[in-house]
């Protein structure tokens, strides 16, 4: 059972309904939606009822660990709530920035220049040499970790969890997943699937990379990768990159984005799942539903966890080879 903590002080979690958590690798934030009671004509409901407003602070507490910690953005007149972590503050700040520096550094310095408190990270040493004007602390920020993927060949995320920003490499061991039944039994949810939808889809593929800069109005090309294989098979798809300095390798930056795009992507959504509180947004799980073509491991792309009566979840997966 979770619970609703107001404030950081006041426990909301009866008066609570519809508690949805949803977390996105592509948003800046976790989204927390509920709603409240709302009858004017009742007066003993108004006044016991908690008066909960915009920058409010909220925590969704789990029973093995706080699953969201944010604040009000939203607050509908008919008991609707919407609540966003602290990510919020990076997406709603605009700095200005300038560095020329390896990757931590200037993560460092957008933290400082945003309040905001830095976590852990991974070791970044590509070179970032850029101006950043007009641009939020989460636009600057998935910039320089863009520049990253695009000379390691590693793919990141980040959230802000317990007031710091953390960024994460995409994960390489599966994490095993159980829900946990009143009567103290639990399930491994990959083995009880709710409805399965998805596809398989080479709309995204690229199989050749042109790695290209512009001097004087003069196209350059830097560097190529392709795979004779893929083109022979699907057709010649090319991607462009457009390589502004000198700070990163030409060719391994088209073999890394070769690398990345040069596959079929095998999504799958499921729906009405069994919850745990193990899952969230960039874990991996191992599934093993032949019947519905839901075979071998998937990352987890987003996920919503419903709770009420029981806890359930709906997820968007893709599959990986990363083991």
């Amino acid at each position: 059972m979770v619970r609703m903590v107001w404030n950081r002080t006041t426990d909301i979690t009866d008066f609570c309904g519809s508690i949805n958590l949803s977390d996105n690798l592509d948003s800046v934030t976790m989204e927390l939606k509920w709603n409240m009671p709302v009858n004017p004509q009742d007066r003993y409901l108004y006044n016991s009822l908690p008066k909960l407003d915009v920058g409010d602070k909220i925590d969704l507490i789990g029973e093995t660990k706080t699953l969201f910690s944010g604040i009000i953005v939203e607050r509908g007149i008919a008991g609707e709530m919407t609540a966003y972590d602290y990510g919020f503050y990076l997406k709603n700040n605009d700095v200005i920035l300038q560095v020329k520096t390896d990757a931590n550094t200037a993560i460092s310095k957008l933290c400082e220049k945003a309040g905001i408190s830095l976590g852990t990270m991974p070791s970044m040493p590509t070179q970032i040499k850029k101006i950043y004007a007009e641009e939020s602390c989460s636009e600057i920020l998935e910039d320089i970790l863009e520049q990253v993927t695009a000379e390691q060949g590693k793919n990141y995320f980040w959230r802000v969890k317990g007031g710091k920003l953390n960024i994460y490499e995409y994960p390489t061991k599966i994490t095993y997943a159980y829900h946990k039944f009143e009567t103290g039994n639990t399930l491994d949810i990959t083995y009880a699937l709710g409805s399965v939808g998805g596809s398989d889809s080479i709309t995204e593929l690229r199989n050749a990379v042109q790695v290209v800069s512009e001097d004087n109005e003069t196209i350059k090309i830097l560097a190529t990768a392709e795979d004779a294989a893929s083109i022979a098979k699907f057709g010649r798809m090319l991607d462009v990159v457009k390589q502004s300095g000198d700070e990163q390798n030409p060719q391994t930056v088209a073999e890394n984005k070769l690398r990345e795009n040069n596959t079929v992507k095998k999504t799958r959504n499921v729906s009405n799942m069994l919850g745990s509180e193990a899952v969230e947004a960039g874990v991996l799980l191992l599934f093993s539903s032949d019947k519905f073509e839901v075979t071998g491991v998937y990352l987890v792309k987003n996920v919503t966890h419903t709770f009420g009566a029981g806890h359930t979840m709906s997820m968007d997966v893709m599959k990986t080879e990363v083991v």
